[in-house]
């Protein structure tokens, strides 16, 4: 019985699509980069930020479980809530979210504003990452 062998060639790019889907991987890549760095940034700061909040260390280290538990229990329900959002918009909103919470934790003056400031990326964190899974299968 003959075999067929089917042959598969990559779709062409033109100079524009590629320097587009350079630049989606790039913008994707730097999002990442600070949506992570707001995620784990905060350990590392933890004693300067007890010291200049006047609080324990532990006391401190409770906004890195409230980051955790945040995104545990309501991640799968938002990403499942804004799943039907254009994805640009989606992260264009997410990366506004991150901005002004990490503006909001830079200008804390008690730990109950950094709370709220930690509070609020976290609620985004979790739609970020299951959005980011479908735009990866697009840009590939």
């Amino acid at each position: 019985m003959p075999t067929r062998h089917s042959t598969t060639t990559a779709p062409s790019l033109d100079s524009s699509s590629a320097s587009g889907h350079t630049a989606s991987i790039v913008i994707l890549a730097t999002a990442a980069f600070i949506l992570v760095t707001t995620e784990f940034l905060i350990v590392g700061l933890l004693p300067a930020m007890a010291r200049e909040l006047s609080i324990s260390i532990s006391a401190a280290g409770l906004l890195v479980t409230l980051f955790a538990f945040t995104v545990m229990l309501f991640g799968p329900l938002l990403t499942a809530w804004l799943a039907h959002i254009e994805r640009k918009r989606l992260f264009v909103l997410i990366l506004l979210v991150f901005a002004g919470a990490n503006a909001l934790a830079a200008m804390a003056p008690n730990i109950w504003v950094l709370g709220l400031a930690r509070f609020i990326p976290a609620l985004a964190l979790p739609v970020f990452w299951g959005s980011s899974q479908k735009t990866e299968k697009i840009v590939r």
